[in-house]
């Protein structure tokens, strides 16, 4: 596995910004129009997705194509991600009592730190 240390650090960054506008879409949702912390949570990693994918595209990898199968990979990771991270922040939340942000943070930074720059790099945009 070849890692370009430059596109593991814009890798880095582009899951900052994509977590940036997660929590923000999150939060508006959860806080200011009251819905269930699991849809706005729901809300806020679509929209963190979008802007994961189309930065990763264009900037982090260069790819200039989307072609189908690239999308198709992505959306497959980005299930798996949304599966994963739903799935703990949930468990955490109403099992373990944590508080909601501090769920959310803690699965996002494992999730962003662990497995996503390499599917990423290695199926999605390979």
């Amino acid at each position: 596995m070849n890692i370009k240390i430059s596109s593991f650090y814009k890798s880095q960054s582009v899951s900052l910004i994509a977590t940036a506008v997660d929590f923000l879409m999150t939060l508006l949702f959860k806080e200011i129009v009251g819905i269930f912390y699991i849809a706005a949570n729901a809300i806020g990693l679509i929209s963190g997705g979008f802007i994961q994918f189309t930065l990763n595209r264009r900037w982090t990898f260069k790819k200039d194509s989307r072609t189908n199968k690239m999308i198709l990979r992505f959306l497959l990771v980005w299930m798996l991600n949304f599966l994963l991270n739903t799935t703990v922040v949930w468990c955490l939340t109403d099992f373990l009592q944590w508080d909601f942000l501090v769920s959310k943070v803690a699965t996002s930074t494992v999730m962003a730190v662990s497995i996503n720059f390499f599917l990423q790099k290695e199926y999605v945009f390979k």
